[in-house]
């Protein structure tokens, strides 16, 4: 996109006028919505004019402000032949890549400051809302000499309410809840907690860096609870900066994580495949129900320049594990759902493979003596110290391969937990 000719945007300033007209959205209007990109009215009144015109990162908040698909947008300046509007949201992808690296970085540093403001919200509105208290602790799992603070845990009481219930607390803090990506935790008697993730929330590098490995990317299937810990460890050995398909997805949409649609997550999905940014581990894992996925689509057509891909291969044994846990499922929607994973390894397996020493291959299964049937969260402290060590053994091999290339002595930093 950023290298079409000045001829090319002839027809923005009309699409923009006809499409404001019609919305019936003046300059002031088009200006609040784009405020984060400090346009101003009269910037939008030279873009109506065809004196100036947008750079090129505005165009999608542009088209959703006025309620329009960002691909019509690239079509008429001619970014996209109209044959692509079918494929609308790769392709705009595709144009779009070079801006993956400044999304990284804008929201991987908003991520803390954002996640402190809204846990300020939510306590506020707890000690506003008569009979309700909140207690906020950390939640640690881990090895007893390297435990990690792995989420905050946000615990509810009611004083008129002896059984209280997740579902009161939504009731009242849902929406706190869900910009906070909290999800229900065990509770003792008497309170509801939730927990809210922070170990794998998005930040960006820090300190001194390996030189040469420009880029990693972590893929795997379903085991959402050891990818993002296997890539902070692995971001922390390299001083790297963290981020990942969902969280990208969610902050270029304006939504909080669990309102993500597949779609979108593909979306950036591939386009953390076809340009990882620099200096970033970069974490993506499928749904146990392989649906939107552009993946392999991704790794067969559009193979890495510079960048390592991680790819964390599930057992069988795990992957029916991941499916046994599904919500609602019966007997065929399971045997259906463990095919299609496996299809799905398959395919990824072949363009791993295909991407020689660029790619590392970790195989990952249940703990030793662990039943595959029993609760989740029952093995999470046992994947937590595997992902732990697998991350150190691949960030030894990738200094041993010569992929990234080790920091003098004295100038690698600790390893710290991120609260």
């Amino acid at each position: 996109m950023a290298n079409r000719t000045e001829s090319s945007w002839t027809g923005f300033a009309p699409w923009l006028v006809s499409a404001m007209d019609g919305q019936g959205v003046g300059n002031a209007s088009l200006a609040l919505e784009l405020q984060s990109y400090e346009v101003s009215e009269n910037t939008i009144a030279k873009w109506r004019r065809g004196d100036t015109r947008p750079q090129v990162r505005f165009l999608p908040a542009i088209a959703r402000a006025l309620g329009r698909d960002p691909v019509e947008l690239a079509i008429v300046i001619e970014a996209l032949p109209p044959s692509y509007a079918a494929r609308s949201q790769v392709e705009m992808a595709v144009r779009m890549s070079s801006l993956q690296a400044e999304l990284a970085d804008l929201y991987a540093v908003r991520g803390d400051e954002r996640h402190r403001s809204r846990l300020s919200d939510l306590a506020l509105a707890v000690s506003q809302t008569p009979g309700w208290s909140l207690s906020v602790s950390g939640a640690f799992s881990g090895p007893p000499a390297d435990p990690l603070h792995l989420s905050t845990r946000l615990s509810f009481a009611h004083s008129d309410l002896e059984n209280i219930t997740h579902d009161a607390a939504l009731d009242v803090f849902g929406a706190l809840l869900q910009k906070l990506d909290a999800s229900r935790a065990e509770s003792k008697l008497g309170s509801v907690a939730f927990s809210s993730p922070v170990y794998a929330r998005p930040s960006a590098p820090v300190g001194a860096t390996h030189p040469q490995c420009t880029g990693v990317v972590v893929l795997s299937t379903t085991i959402k609870s050891f990818v993002p810990v296997f890539s902070r460890r692995l971001a922390d050995r390299l001083s790297y900066g963290l981020t990942s398909a969902l969280d990208l997805a969610a902050n270029v949409a304006g939504k909080s994580i669990d309102e993500v649609l597949s779609p979108e997550r593909a979306v950036q999905t591939f386009m953390l495949l076809r340009s990882p940014p620099e200096r970033y581990v970069s974490y993506h894992y499928e749904a146990t129900e392989i649906r939107d996925s552009l993946t392999v689509e991704a790794l067969s057509t559009l193979p890495f320049d510079g960048a390592v891909a991680v790819w964390l291969r599930e057992s069988r044994q795990l992957l029916q594990h991941a499916v046994l846990h599904r919500s609602e499922t019966d007997q065929s929607s399971i045997a259906h759902d463990l095919d299609e994973a496996l299809s799905h390894r398959a395919a990824v397996d072949e363009e791993i493979e295909n991407l020689g020493e660029r790619a590392i291959v970790v195989k990952v299964d249940l703990p030793p003596d662990v039943d595959p049937t029993i609760s989740p969260s029952t093995i999470r402290d046992s994947r937590v110290v595997a992902a732990l060590e697998a991350a150190d053994v691949v960030a030894d091999q990738l200094f041993a391969s010569g992929l990234c290339t080790r920091l003098e002595e004295n100038v690698y930093p600790p390893v710290v937990t991120r609260n």
